[in-house]
């Protein structure tokens, strides 16, 4: 099976103080400047962070942004809310999908 390639550019955060705070809000920092388009062209974010619980949390403080399409993904959503990964059809900005660290080497988005 052959597919598409895109480009992609890695950002790692530098370092953060240990309150979980400190980490999510220079997440939702750093995602706000690829939308408003201060980090080059805009385009798609995929964040990886370590369990559900931390993509639930990320993902109400991201979706107070109403231009962004956030997506949560790990293992015990429905097959159907894992599946808004690949549609396409009903973006409302950049997507921002966030997966478990363990889906990193295996998740191709």
């Amino acid at each position: 099976m052959s597919g598409r390639t895109y480009p992609v550019e890695t950002l790692y955060i530098g370092e953060v103080s240990d309150r979980e705070e400190g980490v999510q809000q220079q997440i939702v920092s750093l995602v706000g400047d690829i939308e408003a388009g201060r980090m080059g062209p805009r385009g798609d974010v995929l964040v990886f962070l370590p369990g559900e619980r931390d993509i639930r949390e990320l993902a109400r403080e991201l979706r107070r942004d109403s231009k962004l399409d956030v997506l949560p993904l790990y293992a015990r959503l429905s097959q159907a809310e894992q599946n808004r990964v690949f549609d396409t059809s009903a973006r409302r900005g950049v997507r921002v999908v966030l997966a478990t660290n363990v889906a990193e080497t295996s998740l191709t988005v």
